[in-house]
């Protein structure tokens, strides 16, 4: 962890207004701050209220920090085309998926220049993706696609120069079942089940990739979210390998309870430190902002989904509802059939012969 301190003196309308500044990189709490400040701090503020002192300041700068009027880069500008784009792309529409061999997408100035030094907004809250994205009970988003695009020379998938009509990306799951409800917004059907491996069928090469968060609100782990979406929807699959088009009555990306039941998915996840820059005033007028912000992307713990998720399961980070939708919806490798089984008879009282 960096420390550092600045002590100064200042003047304010002709009386002694003495002055901390403080700046760490690290969680911003009590504890961080007395850690470069020692006994100093309580000099401008009473040491029983210090705490939730301290608290209200880093709150404000992390709100500032995912404002986009104040800092972030707003998630709705990605694409420049507007809401309705965005939110066709996500169900698997737009031109970029559904030409063969479009013009390049090149998502690199956003990776370079935002997606690693600052905070992108989570579309949850707005038109751009509302629907796909807002509420996510699994506390995980997930994105699947069947189609490979471009040819990128890394063997990411089938797709060779000049022939991708029929190319399929890099298979890493099989996918066992959709419930149609649970994605009506997307696919524009209120019922009905989509089963893509009756009669032990292959449905095709389908590559899932996905990000869990941290159930608390504060953690960089959530407000980071929409990093992690702009870097597994679109600069890691789109722009780089080319992954195109939707599982068939689906959402192409969407919250976990959205999505098909798979057996597997890949994983990424962020590393954020975040530089703290407070200032406290022996008047009481104290600030805090972020100053500076590093991103980076990893790959979850065997590059699993579900491994993930377990890791926040263990740390007490997510909920009982997020743990049932997970273990219904990532059901391990080689476990499609027996969960298909499961649900059907569940769902209809039948079992396949």
């Amino acid at each position: 962890m960096k420390l550092s301190i600045a002590l100064s003196t200042t003047f304010l309308l002709s009386t002694q207004a003495r002055k901390l500044n403080v700046e760490f990189t690290g969680d911003c709490n009590l504890a961080n701050v007395l850690a470069v400040t020692g006994d100093d701090l309580y000099e401008y503020m009473d040491e029983d209220d210090a705490e939730e002192e301290i608290e209200e300041l880093c709150q404000s700068a992390r709100d500032n920090n995912s404002n986009p009027r104040k800092g972030a880069y707003n998630f709705a500008k990605i694409n420049g085309q507007g809401w309705q784009f965005t939110s066709n792309f996500y169900d698997g529409g737009t031109y970029i998926n559904e030409e063969y061999e479009p013009e390049e997408i090149n998502f690199d100035d956003i990776y370079n220049n935002e997606a690693k030094d600052m905070l992108i907004t989570y579309p949850d809250t707005q038109k751009t993706a509302e629907k796909n994205f807002a509420d996510c009970e699994a506390q995980a988003v997930m994105c699947c696609w069947v189609q490979d695009r471009y040819d990128d020379g890394n063997g990411d998938g089938n797709c060779e120069e000049d022939d991708c009509k029929d190319a399929d990306p890099a298979d890493n799951t099989n996918v066992c079942y959709h419930e149609l409800e649970g994605s009506a917004g997307s696919s524009h059907v209120a019922g009905g089940d989509a089963i893509y491996t009756l009669n032990d069928e292959d449905e095709g090469d389908t590559h899932c990739h996905g990000f869990a968060w941290d159930k608390d609100e504060q953690s960089t782990d959530y407000r980071y979210r929409g990093n992690l979406l702009f870097y597994v929807s679109m600069y890691d699959h789109v722009s780089q390998p080319g992954y195109v088009r939707e599982v068939p009555g689906a959402p192409m990306c969407a919250c976990l309870e959205q999505m098909p039941v798979v057996e597997e998915s890949d994983c990424t996840y962020t590393v954020v430190e975040e530089t703290y820059s407070l200032t406290f005033r022996s008047n009481g007028s104290h600030k805090a902002s972020i100053t500076d912000v590093d991103v980076s992307y990893e790959a979850c713990t065997n590059n699993e989904l579900e491994d993930r998720y377990n890791e926040l399961k263990e740390l007490d980070k997510t909920t009982s509802e997020s743990d049932a939708v997970v273990e219904e919806h990532l059901v391990g490798n080689g476990n499609c059939d027996t969960a298909f089984d499961t649900w059907f008879e569940d769902k209809y009282g039948y079992t396949k012969n």
